[in-house]
């Protein structure tokens, strides 16, 4: 029996494999691991014809199987004909699989989501391979993985973990994710993550949640976490944000500037941004609405609504219009491949929005 692992989650990728080394070969004496892009068709013939150790069955793990896709490509269900998997054809690929000795067992990873309709799974899948999803993504399913993971954690070390931990975790490291609770229905939800994808590190995340089980005294809970999980949305992308929303174009391209300097992607740049507006929109409600009842719509605390309500009651409605559609149009734009990508975009973006922002001038 061979398999092929795939998804985003990391961490549970790792410890699959792992499990299944130690389950098919605990010496390691007959395991071999090959990195497919990097490897030519004779060495990956070698390995897999290779007779084990001892008798028994012998282990190749492949990793990264396939090339990145190129822009522009067809659905992931076309066949890719003699496209590459770094050094190997798929053509050649396949074929040294299909060819595999029976005393040879195959584990393929691909660290990366792929429908059923993908042709490497049509393949392992018409071989009679298993086929294992390890996914994690920004959606409903991250706040319990995140729960259960404090919980492993937590359990040996005989600490609590508060209901609300795997929530402020989240908020911690990825600001730009809403609250599910900011949606009555969970496929609005999904849909709305869909379209303003995050990346989910889950080793990143795993790793943090080790930081805390060994800091911890008796519980895990949000004022752990904020003391000693640092916040991802970046000082200096906060300091850009003063700078766009108070109308100081030149300002804002300058800090716009020492943001990305620092290795920050574009898209999350964009992303906490656009988490700002949506902020400054909401406490421009509290008057009319409460503070408590926008707090709980828009999914901010109360405090941050505070904070923003003078600022956002000093721009216009128009700028905001005018901000929002600026963002609108780079969102599509970058989605549908018509213009540039948000590298390139987030320059002319950041500007057009500060001048949208510009404070409306008093009266005298």
């Amino acid at each position: 029996m061979s398999y092929l692992l795939l998804g985003r989650n990391a961490v549970e990728l790792d410890e699959r494999l792992l499990a299944l080394r130690q389950q098919l070969d605990a010496s390691g004496f007959s395991t071999s691991t090959l990195d497919v892009q990097n490897s030519s068709p004779e060495e990956l013939k070698v390995a897999m014809q290779a007779a084990p150790f001892f008798g028994g069955n012998r282990v190749v793990i492949l990793r990264n199987p396939l090339a990145p896709a190129k822009r522009g490509a067809g659905s992931d269900e076309d066949e890719p004909g003699e496209e590459a998997a770094g050094r190997v054809s798929w053509a050649e690929l396949s074929n040294l699989c299909a060819a595999a000795p029976a005393s040879t067992t195959l584990v393929v990873r691909h660290d990366a989501a792929l429908s059923d309709g993908h042709f490497l799974v049509k393949f392992v899948r018409k071989l009679g391979w298993t086929v294992l999803r390890f996914d994690l993504a920004a959606n409903a399913q991250l706040e319990p993985w995140v729960h259960a993971r404090l919980e492993q954690a937590a359990r040996p070390l005989s600490l609590a973990v508060s209901p609300d931990a795997a929530r402020a975790l989240i908020r911690r490291l990825y600001p730009t994710i809403p609250s599910p609770t900011a949606f009555h229905d969970p496929a609005e939800y999904d849909r709305f993550l869909k379209w303003n994808a995050v990346d989910v590190d889950a080793r990143l995340i795993v790793t943090e949640i080790d930081k805390l089980a060994c800091a911890a005294e008796q519980v895990i809970d949000p004022d752990l976490i904020q003391a000693l999980v640092a916040d991802r949305g970046g000082y200096r992308a906060f300091a850009l944000n003063e700078q766009l929303f108070s109308g100081q174009t030149a300002r804002a391209l300058l800090e716009l500037h020492d943001v990305l300097d620092t290795g920050e992607p574009a898209q999350r740049v964009v992303a906490l941004v656009a988490s700002e507006l949506s902020a400054a929109i909401a406490a421009r409600q509290t008057a009319a609405f409460g503070l408590t009842a926008v707090a709980t719509a828009a999914a901010l605390t109360e405090g941050r609504l505070r904070q923003l309500a003078p600022k956002s009651s000093a721009l216009n409605a128009g700028g905001f219009v005018a901000a929002a559609e600026a963002l609108r149009r780079a969102d599509v734009s970058e989605k549908t491949g018509r213009g540039s990508d948000m590298q390139q975009a987030i320059i002319p973006l950041v500007a057009e929005m500060a001048e949208a922002l510009k404070p409306r001038q008093r009266r005298g």
